[in-house]
């Protein structure tokens, strides 16, 4: 489990004690959407609301034409905590660190599957939305 500032807000891609981690100690949105139905069946909205709202956070805010850089409105890839405490940081990724470089095209899908999940699950989807 993935926090920030004492909130659950998702889990890491995969964990291997063994190797060194590329950047699979993140937290992928898509990866993120499957794992969020599981906690919503389980009865613990709070980390897919916190998972949500973080990402909605991180997404670019900057309207721009550059093919080099995120346009206003995209969802992360995936995003990381670094740091501890007081010094605690979220680090969003766009494709940055991404093993093949590759641009989240399809983040922002996977992040409204996991609202529309969480809504129809009744756990607050629509305040969510209102946010």
């Amino acid at each position: 489990m993935v926090t920030y500032r004492g909130q659950p807000v998702g889990t890491v891609a995969a964990h291997d004690p063994e190797t060194e981690a590329l950047n699979y100690d993140q937290v992928f949105t898509r990866d993120f959407a499957i794992s969020a139905f599981a906690f919503l069946l389980d009865g613990r909205p709070e980390i897919v609301r916190h998972f949500l709202t973080t990402a909605v956070r991180l997404q670019s805010h900057e309207r721009q034409l550059d093919c080099f850089k995120p346009g206003e409105g995209l969802i992360p890839a995936s995003f990381k905590v670094t740091g501890d405490g007081v010094d605690e940081r979220l680090t969003g990724d766009f494709g940055e660190a991404a093993i093949a470089r590759v641009a989240p095209v399809d983040s922002g899908f996977w992040w409204l599957l996991t609202l529309q999940g969480a809504m129809n699950r009744s756990v607050g989807g629509f305040a969510l939305c209102s946010d």
